[in-house]
């Protein structure tokens, strides 16, 4: 269980079969965000919207979060949907964000990041320049 968060992270899930695709939305949203794209993306994949900390149905963080517990989080209920399973990880806003900390947390289970609304700044690279 991550440090500041007591209780599990809501999630729901749509598909049946084909690999695990993970969502993560932005603020000020829940989960709920991502039903279209879950609807259809749940033809090909096995779909996993969350909730983060203190959104939707998620408990309430304790003082001290980090985005570190948020990234532990979202590995535990990606792993109590679909254990041990590798995800490609797809978020938005402060979501895309979420992403960059969840496969640093858990490297080798991220099989693709899919990101939108990220924000640049040229000043902070996530990879640096060849």
């Amino acid at each position: 269980m991550a440090e500041h968060i007591d209780l599990p992270l809501y999630y729901e899930t749509m598909g049946k079969s084909g690999p695990v695709m993970a969502f993560v939305h932005p603020n000020p949203m829940d989960q709920s965000c991502w039903i279209f794209q879950m609807a259809q993306m749940s033809t090909w994949y096995r779909c996993v919207a969350i909730d983060l900390p203190g959104y939707g149905r998620s408990p309430k963080a304790r003082a001290g979060l980090t985005m570190q517990d948020i990234a532990q989080a979202c590995w535990e209920a990606i792993d109590d949907a679909y254990p041990g399973e590798r995800a490609i990880l797809v978020g938005c806003s402060i979501g895309s964000s979420m992403l960059i900390w969840m496969h640093n947390h858990c490297s080798q289970r991220t099989a693709a990041l899919i990101m939108c609304g990220t924000g640049y700044n040229p000043k902070k690279e996530f990879i640096p320049p060849r």
